[in-house]
């Protein structure tokens, strides 16, 4: 991502996280990008070894509940304003979109010079 130093990750969702939290916000919940990886052990070190194949990373990093509430993911809070140029990667869920939707959305994302994944 460019301008990474606008960047900072926290461990889930934020409004719920806030919710259980409304006072403070505890140390080692949310760390600057340059640490995510960080935040990342430290919820997930259960779900990760050693052998742990690269393709399985998304899946461990974002998970769709039945409900919002129960999503899992780590959310990433971007200062200032964003465009097109402030990714460098997107990834799209197809459920609940058209596939012409989905093609030009793809089509114009690549020619933006964005890697795009398809769940």
């Amino acid at each position: 991502m460019t301008g990474a130093y606008r960047a900072s990750v926290m461990e889930e969702n934020s409004i719920l996280f806030s919710e259980r939290h409304p006072h403070f916000l505890p140390k080692g919940f949310r760390a600057l990008w340059s640490q995510r990886a960080q935040i990342a052990v430290a919820k997930l070190a259960d779900e990760i070894e050693s052998d742990t194949p690269e393709n399985r990373f998304p899946g461990i990093l974002l998970k769709s509940g039945a409900t919002r509430d129960e999503d899992e993911f780590i959310e990433v809070h971007i200062l200032g304003s964003m465009s097109i140029q402030t990714f460098t990667h997107i990834s799209i869920r197809r459920k609940g979109y058209s596939r012409g939707f989905l093609r030009a959305l793809r089509e114009r994302l690549k020619r933006q010079g964005l890697v795009v994944d398809e769940r």
